[in-house]
């Protein structure tokens, strides 16, 4: 959720669902001083998410992200939270402790970054696709100049054609038109999104 969350809406609404992710399943799985070096490890790996996308290293191919999901829950996250258990473990912590503790984590973060790849590999793509839809509808989603003015002119000639593309009305439900060049049909309730995706070629 932190590595979608990242990605699709910002690297700090990537930190938020990552840190807030886990201090709200620790009421399942129990509170303790953990809990700030999880909300700590997560909101990390969910702000870097949001950063590589923000740079273009992370985007529409499932490759990338699925690479750098597994490689941050694996590394940075268990590094993070097996960091609290060495220095928890004594007051006089040591470098053979930390060796030891690490060691001993590993596997179990090698196995917590392949849940995080098959789960990316199988959600991924339609939780991101759902995330856009809510940044189209509440106006979140930022456009450069020229998206914009494109697109302004690309709705203003399908609302020519369709009051659907506009207010929902104009047509009663269920019914079918082709809008604006593309031939592009649009459904009441849902039509602006469609609409986009298909401009901006999602």
């Amino acid at each position: 959720l932190a590595v979608i969350s990242g990605i699709a809406l910002g690297r700090q609404s990537g930190f938020l669902v990552g840190s807030m992710s886990m201090f709200v399943s620790n009421f399942m799985f129990g509170q303790g001083p953990w809990t700030p070096w999880q909300m700590l490890g997560m909101g990390l790996v969910g702000f870097l998410a949001g950063l590589l996308a923000e740079k273009g290293f992370l985007g529409k191919q499932k490759l990338p992200v699925l690479i750098f999901g597994g490689l941050a829950t694996t590394f940075i996250y268990g590094l993070i939270v097996d960091g609290w258990s060495v220095l928890s473990a004594t007051a006089e912590p040591s470098w053979q402790l930390a060796v030891t503790i690490y060691g001993l984590g590993f596997p179990l973060n090698l196995l917590h970054g392949a849940g995080t790849v098959i789960f990316l590999f199988f959600l991924e793509r339609p939780m991101r696709e759902k995330l856009e839809r809510i940044k189209v509808k509440y106006g979140m989603k930022m456009f450069s100049q020229a998206e914009a003015s494109r697109l302004k002119k690309e709705c203003d000639y399908a609302g020519s054609r369709n009051k659907d593309v506009y207010t929902g009305h104009g047509k009663a439900p269920g019914k079918r038109r082709n809008v604006g060049k593309r031939g592009f049909s649009i459904n009441r309730g849902r039509s602006l999104y469609e609409f986009i995706k298909s401009v901006q070629g999602y």
